[in-house]
């Protein structure tokens, strides 16, 4: 129709109709610019605010996540005291059953502690022995793979996004590079896995055995005999040092993570 109109005024020269024709096309391609520009950025800001919607939550679940592993590393400790007293005085405060106690700060701060035998305090002492979790990365590595992560249009909020995640990894990398070898040790020297509770069925070269096949009172006293060794005994006093080193580094994951969660929730209620 407008391409009729314009070639009937073409023929009459009708520089009016022609002009105002021409302004028409080109108001009508402004307009329809304009309203894709607006559903896209429509599509854009909520596209980034389902993504902070899920870092949020991931973040989330690392202050709780840490926050158990700050129970579990008290744990630790005072079932390595444990170990470190029964070695040193031979008394095995024998119960013959695994005392399953949480050792660290409860809601108040205050410090909890429990009686543990040596089996229990095996256990527990050798709590991130192998491996130390690190924090839910699931969507900061989809925005990083899917390079959306621009779509968060707060750069202050995405730096510190990315500079979480990378002092995380740091951090978790520091942590892997501090392990012992205690726990290794100690499930070597102790008869086989003597107690079925104590063994990690993925562990290649762990064989978990029946209990009823073992005395443990005798596999007890074997371990007593074993860690003598001063090998064990350096290990022991590493991983005592690294028990240490854990709770700091935890300590500054939560600082961590809480400080995003704040940002977080600062750039949503500016939004």
């Amino acid at each position: 129709m407008i391409l009729q109109r314009m070639a009937s005024a073409i023929k009459n020269r009708n520089w009016s109709q022609i002009i105002t024709e021409i302004l028409i096309v080109v108001i009508g391609i402004f307009i329809g610019l304009q309203v894709d520009d607006w559903n896209s950025e429509r599509k854009k800001k909520a596209e980034g605010e389902e993504y902070l919607e899920r870092l949020y939550q991931d973040l989330k679940f690392d202050a709780d996540h840490f926050a158990q592993i700050k129970l579990d590393v008290g744990t630790k400790q005072y079932s390595l005291k444990s170990v470190e007293n029964i070695v040193n005085t031979g008394d095995l405060d024998w119960s013959g059953n695994i005392t399953f106690s949480i050792i660290g700060e409860n809601t108040v701060g205050a410090r909890q502690e429990a009686n543990i035998d040596l089996f229990g305090a095996l256990e527990y002492s050798t709590v991130y022995g192998w491996s130390f979790p690190n924090v839910r990365t699931t969507t900061f590595v989809d925005l990083q793979n899917s390079g959306n992560l621009a779509i968060i249009d707060n750069n202050d909020l995405r730096y510190a996004i990315s500079f979480y995640y990378e002092e995380s990894l740091n951090a978790y990398t520091r942590i892997l590079a501090r392990s012992t070898g205690y726990a290794q040790m100690a499930y070597k020297i102790i008869d086989g896995g003597a107690r079925t509770s104590f063994g990690h069925a993925n562990q290649d070269d762990m064989t978990i055995y029946d209990q009823a096949d073992f005395d443990l009172k005798v596999s007890a006293t074997d371990f007593l005999d074993r860690a003598q060794e001063e090998v064990f005994q350096e290990l022991l006093r590493a991983e005592k040092n690294y028990s240490g080193f854990l709770i700091q580094m935890i300590k500054e994951q939560q600082t961590r993570t809480q400080t995003l969660i704040s940002q977080i929730d600062k750039a949503r209620s500016q939004s």
